[in-house]
């Protein structure tokens, strides 16, 4: 962009800088400020050529400041990094210049460069080609004509290597960001150990997990040597329940297992002195519809009270207790 516009710029402002050359050239060799000079001295005509130079070389600068600004706003945005003015002893690293030299990125930009090269080649060829037959009779013209056909090929060539050069930018600049959106993408051993960051180790939070399980099942365990009975699938299942007249409203589940686990419970009752009542289909019931520290619900109020009235039996308390649990099934 900056080469395409300043070109640009010296296309259209050309006459206007010669025009200024020619008459400070006039001015310094003619003399004809020669009394003015004797009188105000050197300084004059200094200040004169100073101010001549000044308004040649404004428009320029102007163009490039301009150019240069729009340039890198339309590719970041506005954006003040001081960053990237810090010095870094990371960039003085060998080893590392080397691994960037056979990059992907570096072959692009080498084969990108060598791109450009050839393009300004050809371009200065046709366009050479097409002035040099107008330059065969240059030395039957004079001054002006030899300088208006050189300016017209220096303007033709730099317009056109530079209107390429910008549509060669262009395509640099979407792939350097496809490059840069690609290099931002996480590799599947960097998502995972992002998740490991944000949201623990997978192995800890397993590791967590099963003390969290063994120690519920330890409290479980505890509360099992406190049950008012136990009911069994003679092996496959085991659903502790508690029960206390006047302080509860109906019995709880306060442990519950199957397998090896429903042995232990038995194995506590038993060592507790915990009555355990064979009952397959309400333990298979109590277990897949009684949540742990849950109480059991209304539909089960009969079978249990049954159950309790047996182990009021079984202890030789007949009656109140088995009675009220059956009014609360009612």
């Amino acid at each position: 962009m900056l080469f395409f516009f300043v070109m640009l710029a010296l296309r259209y402002l050309g006459p206007t800088i010669a025009g200024t050359f020619e008459r400070v050239l006039h001015r310094t060799f003619t003399l004809e400020d020669y009394e003015r000079v004797a009188i105000d001295g050197i300084g004059s005509l200094l200040e004169y050529t100073r101010n001549a130079y000044v308004e040649i070389a404004m428009p320029l600068l102007a163009t490039i400041f301009v150019v240069a600004a729009l340039g890198g706003f339309l590719q970041v945005g506005f954006s003040m990094n001081f960053e990237r003015v810090k010095f870094r002893w990371g960039k003085l690293d060998p080893i590392a210049g080397f691994k960037k030299l056979f990059s992907l990125r570096s072959v692009f930009t080498v084969g990108l460069s060598m791109l450009k090269l050839l393009v300004v080649g050809v371009i200065v060829y046709i366009t050479l080609r097409d002035i040099l037959p107008k330059a065969q009779h240059l030395s039957e013209t004079g001054i002006e004509a030899i300088f208006l056909l050189f300016t017209e090929g220096v303007f033709t060539i730099g317009l056109r290597v530079a209107t390429v050069l910008l549509v060669l930018g262009i395509a640099d600049l979407l792939w350097q960001r496809w490059r840069h959106a690609k290099d931002l993408m996480m590799t599947k051993e960097d998502v995972k150990e992002d998740g490991k960051r944000s949201e623990g180790d997978p192995k800890t939070k397993g590791r967590i997990r099963q003390i969290q399980r063994d120690l519920a099942r330890a409290r479980m365990m505890k509360d099992a040597e406190s049950a008012t009975v136990v009911v069994r699938n003679p092996v496959h299942y085991a659903v502790a329940l508690r029960y206390e007249a006047g302080k509860d409203t109906s019995p709880r589940v306060v442990a519950k297992g199957r397998n090896l686990i429903a042995l232990r419970i038995i194995a506590i009752a038993e060592r507790e002195g915990v009555p355990v009542r064979t009952d397959p289909p309400l333990a298979r019931q109590l277990y897949r519809s009684v949540k742990l520290g849950r109480q059991i619900p209304e539909e089960l109020f009969r079978a249990v009270a049954k159950v309790l009235a047996w182990v009021y039996q079984h202890k030789g308390r007949r009656g109140a207790p088995a009675g009220a649990a059956a009014g609360g099934s009612e």
